[in-house]
């Protein structure tokens, strides 16, 4: 081997760990920033159930087509925020199970986690859901 082949040997090495040097740094500032949620405080609510949407997303050659199952929330203050009940890959049913089991008019109390400053992270309600975590949704006793 000539010098020349070695040094271009070496440079490929090279930018191959540093692509992978960013790939693990991404992933951890993803971690961190989705760790922050586990740490706020759980919210309860009176709510009822005004919305429903499927945000698919992931039908790439990379990934499997994946859906979020997103559910609108009314709060008695008037106020209304969405949040993912359930995530998977879209030929998965216990997903699908969840999301179904919710009903425009249901009311309950539904048990939540939001992070901090939500609205400075994400500037509509159409994101927002990514800013917080369902926990449960306990129907009231007259609308199963």
């Amino acid at each position: 081997m000539k010098m020349s082949d070695n040094m271009g040997f070496i440079i490929f090495i090279t930018l191959i760990l540093i692509v992978m040097v960013a790939v693990l740094v991404a992933m951890l500032l993803l971690w961190r920033e989705s760790e922050k949620i586990n740490y706020r405080p759980e919210q309860r609510e009176q709510v009822e159930v005004v919305g429903k949407r499927i945000r698919e997303w992931g039908d790439g050659p990379e990934l499997s087509p994946s859906s979020d199952y997103i559910v609108a929330f009314k709060f008695s203050d008037g106020s209304v925020k969405e949040l993912a009940v359930a995530s998977g890959a879209s030929y998965l049913n216990e997903p699908k199970r969840i999301y179904n089991s919710f009903n425009t008019g249901d009311k309950g109390i539904l048990a939540y986690k939001e992070i901090e400053n939500i609205e400075d992270k994400y500037t509509t309600e159409e994101e927002r859901y990514n800013g917080r975590k369902f926990i449960s949704f306990d129907k009231d006793s007259g609308r199963r």
